[in-house]
């Protein structure tokens, strides 16, 4: 079995009980012990119980599922809005961070595929966490937490 080991970076504010929007830290952490169980029942995957399609995608019942959500509960029209957008605009909003191109690829996932990615055991983490902390959306502020947690 081939297990790839990566970095998660999370949104400092995801662990912020103070900023984040309400069940956003409940989940952050549960993920965070998920993610922990897989690495020590040496799991390939985090979410090792999603089925992929009969094509083989892995995602690709969630991604379905998903955009039925945005069109239902949230009321998302443009059939392009999809779950791969969200990486299509983080991407954009990287660069309008001027984050560095390398930096940008690495929290995404993206290969260049010149030879040069492959020196080194990985990427190094110091800078990429230097890049989330400076990612922003313009105009995009997470809700104040609920009363309770104030």
């Amino acid at each position: 079995m081939l297990v790839a080991l990566r970095a998660i970076l999370i949104f400092r504010p995801l662990l912020d009980v103070q900023s984040a929007p309400d069940g956003l830290v409940p989940n952050t952490k549960r993920f965070c012990r998920a993610s922990a169980a897989a690495k020590a029942e040496r799991r390939p995957r985090i979410f090792h119980k999603i089925n992929p399609t009969a094509e083989g995608e892995l995602m690709g019942n969630w991604s379905k599922w998903f955009s039925r959500y945005l069109r239902k509960a949230c009321g998302v029209a443009d059939d392009r809005v999809v779950f791969h957008s969200f990486r299509h605009s983080f991407k954009h909003y990287a660069r309008a961070c001027r984050l560095d191109k390398a930096v940008n690829d690495a929290i995404t996932g993206h290969e260049t595929g010149e030879t040069g990615d492959d020196y080194g055991p990985e990427y190094p983490l110091h800078p990429l966490v230097e890049g989330m902390a400076r990612y922003r959306v313009p105009g995009f502020t997470l809700p104040p937490p609920p009363a309770s947690l104030r």
